[in-house]
Order: C-alpha cells, then sequence, then structure tokens
C-alpha cells in the first residue's frame, strides 16, 4: 500500500501543484507528531491506576513437554511470581489440562513450579482447574468462587 503511495506521488509534478504538495506534507506531519504524542501517552500511562489488590490471581497454562514447562509457560509464571510474593493473601488459580505428550496436567505443573519458586501451598490458596479456559474465561470469579 505504500509502495502504490510512492509510486502515485512520484508522478506528481509538484512544480505545478504546490497546493497538494502542501497537503501531503502536512499530513505526514500530522501523522508523525500524533504518533509521538500517542506513544508518549502510552509510556506515561504504563502502571497508572493498577489496582492494588486483585481478588485473585489467574495463570492459564500455554503447554508442557512431558514435565517440563514451555518457555512461554515459565515466562508466565516468573512475571506472576513477584505480585504473588507480595500478595501472599491473594488466592492463586493455575489451571491448564493434559494434552498429548503431557505427562502431568499443566495446572500441577505450574502449581510444583510455583512451590519450588517458594510459594506456600495451603490449600485455601490453590485452585487447580484443568480443561476450563473455555468455561472460566467470561465469567471466573462466579466460576470459582461461587461454583455452582
Amino acid at each position: 500500500m505504500i509502495t502504490v503511495a510512492f509510486i502515485v506521488l512520484r508522478g506528481i509534478d509538484y512544480q505545478k501543484h504546490v497546493i497538494l504538495k502542501r497537503i501531503i506534507l502536512t499530513g505526514f506531519g500530522v501523522v508523525a507528531v500524533s504518533f509521538v504524542i500517542i506513544e508518549a501517552l502510552v509510556f506515561t500511562q504504563l502502571g497508572a491506576n493498577d489496582p492494588e489488590e486483585a481478588d485473585y490471581v489467574i495463570i492459564l497454562g500455554s503447554g508442557i513437554r512431558g514435565t517440563e514447562l514451555s518457555l512461554t509457560l515459565k515466562q508466565r509464571l516468573d512475571a506472576s511470581l513477584d505480585y504473588i510474593r507480595s500478595h501472599p493473601q491473594t488466592p492463586v488459580i493455575v489451571s491448564g489440562g493434559q494434552g498429548p505428550g503431557e505427562s502431568i496436567p499443566e495446572a500441577l505443573a505450574m502449581k510444583n513450579y510455583l512451590i519450588e519458586q517458594g510459594i506456600p501451598p495451603p490449600k485455601s490458596l490453590w485452585k487447580i482447574a484443568p480443561q476450563v479456559h473455555r468455561r472460566i474465561w467470561p465469567f471466573p470469579k462466579k466460576s470459582f468462587l461461587n461454583p455452582g
């Protein structure tokens, strides 16, 4: 699309169409300035309005090999560790089923990894939910905290 635009623009004689040249340059300028302003707003709001306390932490599975976590799943769990450590009273819900090539359910592998990382395993902290992604995604609080 951009290539087509440049081909069309190259064919225009800007000596004769000064107004068109000004419109195009102004358009590019507006787009560039808008991009910079929007990106600045995005970067200044990173982390703003984050709730201090969540009702629970849900970590969804993304595959394991045998009993080994995939790189994506390990990174997902590592990202949650800081919050879980700083909010030990927040329930943790690990969710993931057992598919082909998986010796144990993803949820159990995730729980084991978090325990290895020093997260205490009291029963009130864990909800292992294999194969429920589609059922819980729209209403996780209703599904887990008010089973029925």
